[in-house]
C-alpha cells in the first residue's frame, strides 16, 4: 500500500476528524449493518493533524469545504483529493492540485 510504504502523506485538521466523523455517523443511520468507523479510526491513527489557519473571506463556493484548502496551506501539501465539487474547481489554488480519487490514484500511486 503506497501510503503505508511512504509514497505519500495524509494530512487532516481538527476541523476535517469532526466532519469526517459527522458523515460516518451519517452513513452509520442510511446503513446500519455497515460499520465504517474502524476505517476511520485507522486512517486518523496514519495521519498527520495540522493546525489550520481559518481565513477571514471564503475561499470555496461552499464555505463549509474551506477546512480542506486551509488544511493544505498549513501543512504545505501538494495534492487534496475529493470528489466535491465546490473544491475540485479550486484546483491551482495556492499551488495545490485538488484530483478526484482515481485520478490520484492513476498519477500518484499507480
Amino acid at each position: 500500500m503506497a501510503w503505508s510504504e511512504g509514497r505519500f502523506d495524509v494530512v487532516v485538521s481538527l476541523e476535517i476528524i469532526h466532519e469526517y466523523r459527522w458523515v460516518v455517523d451519517e452513513l452509520q443511520v442510511k446503513f446500519p449493518k455497515i460499520d465504517a468507523a474502524p476505517v476511520l479510526d485507522a486512517f486518523i491513527v496514519g495521519a498527520a493533524v495540522c493546525v489550520a489557519k481559518t481565513f477571514d473571506e471564503p475561499l470555496c463556493d461552499d464555505p463549509n469545504d474551506d477546512m480542506f484548502i486551509e488544511c493544505a496551506i498549513a501543512a504545505d501539501a501538494g495534492v487534496i483529493v475529493t470528489g466535491d465539487a465546490a473544491l475540485l474547481r479550486l484546483s491551482g489554488h495556492n499551488g495545490i492540485s485538488i484530483v478526484r480519487p482515481r485520478e490520484f490514484v492513476d498519477q500518484y500511486v499507480g
